[in-house]
């Protein structure tokens, strides 16, 4: 079985991603779920801000439940920024008997914050990751995606192809 983890900017794509992905293994009558951030931030992350330690627990949580997925044979699909390398590679280890994909979302700020589907850009938060929040770029994905200059199609056939 296998893991697969969406890491990016704000409106990179992950969401989509995730969607498409799984309609994919939903059509081949694979069990699959999709963890998305902002689906675990309105129910069980709600308790959480957005300080470094509080991303953190939130990763670690996502981590969990994708480990609980994986025990009753169900494909976990994450979408979640992860902004830390340290904790995706801690991550990954909690994984060692699944094939762990991380798949980073390359694309430029500026081309996300023209994007904003969720008009939080707009918002200018505070701890934004990427404008005052840092978002370290993974050193060793599995997959680097480039959403701007690549369709959801050819982005999907590559996931599929891991």
């Amino acid at each position: 079985m296998k893991v697969y983890w969406f890491t990016g900017l704000s409106g990179s794509g992950k969401t989509t991603l995730g969607i498409r992905l799984k309609k994919y293994f939903d059509n081949k009558n694979i069990s699959s779920f999709l963890l998305d951030g902002d689906d675990l931030r309105l129910g069980l992350s709600s308790d959480l801000q957005f300080s470094d330690d509080d991303r953190k627990e939130n990763m670690r949580r996502a981590m969990e439940m994708a480990k609980l997925l994986l025990k009753n044979k169900i494909i976990p699909i994450v979408s979640l920024i992860s902004p830390f390398e340290s904790e995706r590679i801690r991550i990954k280890n909690n994984f060692i008997d699944y094939s762990f994909n991380l798949i980073y979302l390359d694309i430029d700020i500026e081309k996300c914050r023209k994007r904003d589907p969720k008009g939080l850009y707009k918002k200018k938060l505070k701890n934004f990751t990427g404008i005052d929040s840092i978002f370290e770029i993974p050193k060793t994905p599995n997959l680097i995606l480039n959403t701007d200059n690549e369709s959801i199609d050819s982005c999907l056939a590559k996931i599929i192809n891991l």
